[in-house]
């Protein structure tokens, strides 16, 4: 739906440079809760310890990959600031709230 909006936005304004950012930002956030669920669903029937230590290890190195991208983004690919640090955050947010929901439904049904 992100994408469409923006590919029809594009289509009826004219091609704009800044908008690359909005799709990088997308993407970022997009496979980073892919990469999560797969862990979820990959450790979700070990140990309680275990599954707890494997989920908030992948957070803490998925945060900072994601830094680092962002900052890669901005310093060496020269991204529009605006369009893509709120793209990312904002979509990590939604995709957050989704990763969590998962997570909740996969307890719930035990």
């Amino acid at each position: 739906m992100f994408i469409t909006v923006v590919t029809l936005y594009q289509l009826i304004e004219g091609y704009n440079n800044n908008f690359i950012g909005l799709y990088v930002g997308w993407l970022l956030a997009y496979l980073n809760s892919v990469v999560a669920i797969w862990i979820i669903m990959r450790t979700f029937n070990a140990e309680y310890n275990k599954f707890m230590k494997l989920i908030f290890s992948s957070m803490i190195i998925r945060l900072f990959i994601m830094t680092f991208l962002i900052l890669a983004g901005i310093l060496w690919l020269k991204f529009e600031i605006s369009y893509f640090v709120f793209t990312v955050f904002g979509f990590y947010i939604v995709y957050l709230i989704f990763e969590i929901l998962f997570l909740n439904k996969k307890i719930v049904n035990i």
